[in-house]
C-alpha cells in the first residue's frame, strides 16, 4: 500500500533468480515468486509495522490508543473481503487499495507525529521528512511509469483487434474455434497475447455481433480467467480457444470439428502483430 508493487514484484524475481534457480525457468515464474516470496515478505513487513505501532502505542494516551487501536483494525478488515477474490497473483490492483488507504493514510499520519515528538522538529525535518518526500516522488514516479506502460499495452490490443478483424472479418461456422501460438507468455502460462483477461472471452466479445457465439458461454464468463483455454458447445452453436496444439486436437477429434471452423494464427511478439497460420 506504501510502496510501489513493481519494485516488490521486480524484488520477489530477483530473490527466486539468485535462490531458485530452477523455479527461474519455467513459465510460471512470475506467479511462484508472487504466491510464495512476496507473500512471505507481505507478512515480514507488516509484522515490522505493527511492532513499531505497538513501540509507539506505549506512551500514548488511553483515547489515542483506542483510535489507533480502530484504524488498525479498520485497515486490516479492509482486506477481508479480497481473501476469497479470484486473482492470479498475491499483489493487488490500486483499485482494491482505496478504502484501506484510508486508515492507512491515519496510520502514517499518526506515526509521523509520533516520530516528531520523539525526535523533535530538528531532526524530524533534516532525516524524517526527506524520507516522506522520496517516498511520495517514487510514488509519482511509478504512477508515470505504469501510465505510459499501460499506453503501450493498450496501443497493442488495439492492433491485434484490427489485425484480427482484417484476418477473420467474420465467422461463417455454427462451431468455431480460435487456435492462437506465440513465443511469449504474457503474465500467464498460456496467455500468448497482451490481454489482462482470457483471451477467449474477449474473442466472445469481439465476436458477440456475428450470432454465432453461444450467448449463454458470455452470461457464464467462460474463459475469462487469464490463460485459460478450452472448448464447449450450447446447443447447435459451439465456441473453443487454445494455445495448446495438443489440447486443440484433442478437442477436434471428439467434436468431430471442421478444420474450416478452426482459424488458426500466430501473434508476432517482437512486432506485435498477428499473422494467419496457412
Amino acid at each position: 500500500m506504501f510502496v510501489p508493487g513493481g519494485f516488490f514484484i521486480e524484488f520477489a524475481r530477483e530473490v527466486l533468480r539468485d535462490n531458485y534457480k530452477f523455479f527461474a525457468n519455467v513459465p510460471n515464474d512470475v506467479l511462484i515468486a508472487q504466491t510464495v516470496i512476496l507473500d512471505l515478505l507481505a507478512v515480514i513487513l507488516t509484522g515490522v509495522i505493527v511492532f513499531f505501532i505497538a513501540l509507539f502505542l506505549k506512551k500514548e494516551t488511553v483515547v489515542n490508543k483506542k483510535s489507533v487501536l480502530f484504524w488498525l483494525l479498520f485497515t486490516f478488515l479492509s482486506f477481508t473481503p479480497y481473501v476469497v477474490l479470484s486473482k492470479d497473483f498475491a499483489y493487488l490492483e490500486s483499485r482494491y487499495y482505496y478504502l484501506p488507504v484510508a486508515g492507512g493514510a491515519v496510520l502514517l499520519s499518526w506515526i509521523a507525529k509520533r516520530i516528531w515528538d520523539t525526535l523533535g522538529k530538528k531532526l524530524f525535518l533534516i532525516i524524517i521528512f526527506p524520507f516522506f518526500l522520496g517516498l511520495i516522488v517514487w510514488h509519482a514516479i511509478s504512477v508515470g511509469k505504469a501510465i505510459d506502460e499501460q499506453l503501450i499495452f493498450s496501443n497493442w490490443r488495439k492492433n491485434f483487434i484490427l489485425d484480427l478483424k482484417t484476418l477473420a472479418p467474420s465467422l461463417s461456422c455454427s462451431k468455431n474455434v480460435f487456435y492462437i501460438s506465440g513465443e511469449k507468455n504474457y503474465w500467464s502460462d498460456g496467455n500468448i497475447v497482451p490481454f489482462q483477461q482470457g483471451t477467449g472471452y474477449t474473442l466472445m466479445v469481439l465476436y458477440n455481433d456475428s450470432g454465432r457465439i453461444p450467448k449463454e458461454l458470455l452470461a457464464e464468463s467462460y474463459l475469462f480467467e487469464i490463460g485459460s483455454q478450452g472448448y464447449k458447445e450450447v446447443g447447435e452453436k459451439g465456441f473453443g480457444f487454445f494455445t495448446n496444439k495438443e489440447e486443440l486436437d484433442k478437442v477436434v477429434e471428439t467434436h468431430k470439428l471442421q478444420q474450416d471452423c478452426i482459424i488458426a494464427l500466430s501473434y508476432d511478439s517482437q512486432r506485435h502483430k498477428l499473422i494467419k497460420n496457412d
